[in-house]
């Protein structure tokens, strides 16, 4: 029985850890601001009588309050009922209440929660929560109030840059690191799955790791000599208790699309890059770059242009992919792992960059000129510059 009530203790505390991860990402670039737990009451009695979770507040004066839950218990939801119907009427500000469940519950469990979403947004019951959803569901719902009349440019760059700073957070917290070495002190975690998945893929045991520091920040990590973007987006240093240190460089792609832009370049770059000796290979280029669509190109043009890149498919793939033989620094700037988010942490995977171009050449082996890129320009470059797209793993 104790070991049960253990499970079910650590289950919640998962359920808790990844909501918090969530909202984490978005504080971290100052969409929201975060209260943990929340309590207040009315006046002239006790002032912690009623509790929330959590308290987001937005950048203008609405705030959502938030609890979590893995067990459609009849008990434990009329509380909620209960703390946010008077935390509402306490704080005019609280516009939205929410019980939110994990993704990963069997399927007659998430039944029960769909169901009793159903009756809440029916009205059949009265109830003053505002929505009993899944962790994707509520996170769409958060990222829709963040993002209201934000244009899709600005909402991926921020959804980008939240998610390499959750990254960074998760790596470098101590509290993850100490349960993973077994220290179960009932320190609250955060974003644990993502050390482990790390640490796994490494081969090295937590028992090994003495810390880790970890940052998104870009002045850290630098710019390119050019001005532009390095590959790296979260840079990892692992101390380990030999002394040694292993450093990690970080490409994140946090997106729902099945297709990405990863490169931009004219065509000197790319030829540079490639072999700068060889003048025949930089005209072909310049001839796609000048023409923008591979379709456009004469077929000799382009079977010229796929035999001129043979020799160079590899090395176009990492350095597109991670920097690799670029300009900039190797050890901080080049991207040796690429991690993959499609925006469901469910769907997370962590690869070393030569796994992820392998498995790229597998998946599209059609692409542009016997690359597995898509070859394009971006709107009004085009003869400036070639975009290369790529299919996300």
């Amino acid at each position: 029985m104790e070991s049960d009530n253990s499970m079910k203790q650590n289950h919640g505390q998962a359920g808790q850890n990844s909501v918090e991860g969530v909202l984490h990402q978005y504080e971290s670039s100052g969409s929201i601001k975060i209260t943990s737990p929340y309590r207040a009451g009315r006046e002239d009695y006790d002032n912690n009588q009623f509790y929330a979770l959590f308290l987001i507040s937005f950048q203008d004066s609405e705030k959502w309050i938030i609890y979590t839950t893995t067990s459609m218990r009849g008990d434990r939801i009329k509380e909620n009922y209960w703390d946010s119907l008077n935390l509402k009427e306490i704080n005019a500000d609280i516009s939205k209440a929410f019980l939110v469940y994990p993704d990963s519950i069997s399927k007659d469990e998430k039944k029960l929660f769909i169901a009793k979403n159903q009756q809440t947004i029916n009205q059949d019951i009265y109830t003053p929560l505002d929505g009993i959803l899944s962790l994707t569901e509520f996170e769409a719902a958060l990222k829709d109030r963040i993002f209201q009349n934000k244009d899709k440019g600005f909402i991926k760059n921020a959804e980008g840059r939240a998610f390499e700073q959750r990254v960074a957070n998760a790596l470098k917290n101590k509290d993850n690191l100490s349960f993973l070495q077994g220290n179960t002190n009932g320190k609250i975690t955060k974003d644990l799955f993502l050390m482990e998945k790390i640490l796994t893929k490494i081969q090295i045991k937590p028992s090994e790791v003495n810390s880790i520091d970890a940052t998104a920040d870009e002045t850290v990590i630098g710019c390119l000599p050019s001005g532009g973007s390095p590959k790296t987006d979260v840079l990892v240093d692992i101390y380990l208790k030999d002394s040694e240190k292993v450093t990690l460089t970080i490409s994140c792609k946090n997106t729902d699309s099945q297709n990405v832009s990863i490169a931009q370049f004219d065509y000197k770059t790319i030829a540079f890059a490639l072999d700068p000796k060889d003048n025949n290979l930089r005209d072909l280029l310049q001839q796609a770059q000048l023409i923008g669509a591979p379709s456009m190109m004469p077929t000799e043009t382009a079977q010229k242009l796929t035999e001129a890149l043979k020799p160079h498919l590899t090395d176009l793939g990492l350095w597109l992919l991670g920097g690799y033989k670029g300009e900039g620094e190797p050890n901080t700037q080049w991207a040796s792992y690429i991690l993959v988010r499609k925006n469901d942490d469910a769907k997370i995977e962590f690869y070393f960059l030569r796994e992820y171009y392998d498995l790229l050449v597998a998946s599209h082996p059609n692409g542009s000129f016997g690359t597995p890129f898509a070859w394009t320009y971006a709107s009004g470059s085009k003869g400036k510059n070639i975009q290369f797209k790529a299919k996300v793993i």
